[in-house]
């Protein structure tokens, strides 16, 4: 693998110039991946009713009558999904009772542990009602567009065309993740924002991470991969390469938070949120390919992103030549994760593309630095799997409020 802190060497001087036009070429991948999602956005919404309430999915069940800042006709008689939590949340983030807000939560302690992703609205909207689900939309456009940058500054240091960044920026998962306002986008520019100093600047790392545990606590799994590579180069006495601020400091961060959550919040625990969703390796796995002895078109759809998944876990490793780097360690740990997870993530797509986020795109990383060359289907599977994503949540969005 390339050393990741090797620029190119000013002789003539146009190292400026090539500076200049690596970043030109950046930018105009992130602007070219913000203008797809703003078009994809802008197709979903007369299919919702022309407002974010609509891609937001608000169910009845948590709403209560005539208390709600949310207009009836966007209230589905549906479970609905994690964004309408953050909504009532960015309106108020350190709220102690949400039914004050018109809404009661499912395990308010597991929703609230994402409170960056609220906070930032917040600022934003101002606890504006209707401007806060524009803005909850829009942050995770832009989100998307920072995921690109950062990735590009990453692949540079790789010795890699700049154009794969835009693999990052259209993950499939993201299809799901932006419109229905969830925390993934936001926290994945911090991840990728921390990879892209962490040899040079470890403690502005180290803070990269420590937002990121806060927006999404599985980004805790990256800063216990720099752990464990940390851990091994003590006991085999290799020289570091970074401080133990890289996981020690989103460690504390996480924990301080999560002690604050525990003497204020009532409603719900994140152990009892864990014991519904963890199995034993693989339980959760098998259960959902049982799924292939009555296969429908929702069936086909959610085997073939199990399929994708696995083969591009097998990709990663197969390229894999270097497991001293922390993000070896970091990978491994997701593919724990996601080994335990029960079957309701299994069998359901857009749960399964939103929890594999972070280990597909490490993995994505970690090939990059590998020897791997062959690009071409690797694009043509991911780009055509992020279509098939927008088109299902088009597909979903059709059904939602009727």
């Amino acid at each position: 693998m390339k050393n990741l802190d090797s620029d190119p060497v000013n002789i003539d001087g146009s190292f400026m110039t090539v500076n200049h036009n690596r970043n030109t070429e950046i930018f105009k991948y992130a602007i070219m991946t913000i203008l797809v999602y703003f078009a994809f956005i802008a197709l979903l919404l007369p299919v919702v009713g022309g407002h974010p309430w609509g891609l937001l999915c608000f169910s009845k069940k948590f709403a209560l009558s005539n208390q709600t800042p949310v207009p009836e006709r966007f209230l589905s008689s549906k479970s609905g999904y994690d964004g309408q939590f953050y909504y009532f949340l960015a309106l108020s983030p350190f709220v102690k009772n949400p039914s004050s807000l018109g809404y009661h939560f499912d395990n308010q302690a597991i929703r609230q542990q994402r409170i960056l992703y609220p906070i930032i609205i917040h600022l934003l909207a101002w606890g504006n009602p209707g401007l806060t689900a524009w803005c909850m939309i829009v942050l995770n456009i832009m989100a998307t567009g920072g995921i690109v940058i950062f990735a590009g500054k990453i692949l540079h240091r790789m010795g890699r065309p700049l154009w794969l960044s835009l693999l990052a920026g259209f993950y499939p998962g993201l299809a799901v993740s932006v419109p229905r306002g969830l925390t993934e986008p936001l926290c994945l520019v911090w991840v990728f924002a921390a990879l892209s100093v962490w040899e040079r600047r470890p403690l502005l790392a180290a803070c990269l991470l420590s937002l990121a545990v806060l927006t999404r606590e599985t980004a805790l799994l990256v800063a216990a991969g720099f752990g464990c590579a940390w851990g091994l180069g003590m006991i085999k006495k290799i020289p570091q390469t970074f401080p133990p601020c890289m996981w020690e400091l989103p460690l504390g961060a996480y924990l301080l938070w999560q002690g604050f959550l525990h003497c204020r919040i009532t409603g719900g625990s994140i152990s009892e949120a864990a014991s519904t969703h963890i199995e034993w390796p693989l339980v959760g796995l098998f259960q959902a390919i049982r799924a292939l002895l009555s296969p429908d078109i929702k069936t086909l759809y959610f085997l073939f992103f199990i399929g994708m998944v696995i083969v591009w876990q097998f990709c990663v490793a197969k390229t894999l030549n270097f497991k001293h780097y922390p993000l070896f360690w970091g990978w491994v740990l997701y593919g724990v994760l996601l080994s335990v997870t029960g079957v309701d993530i299994w069998d359901n797509s857009p749960g399964l593309l939103r929890v594999a986020s972070e280990w597909n795109l490490i993995g994505l990383l970690l090939v990059a630095g590998s020897r791997f060359y062959r690009w071409k289907p690797v694009v043509v599977v991911w780009i055509s799997a992020w279509l098939l994503s927008a088109a299902a949540e088009w597909h979903s969005y059709r059904h939602l409020l009727q």
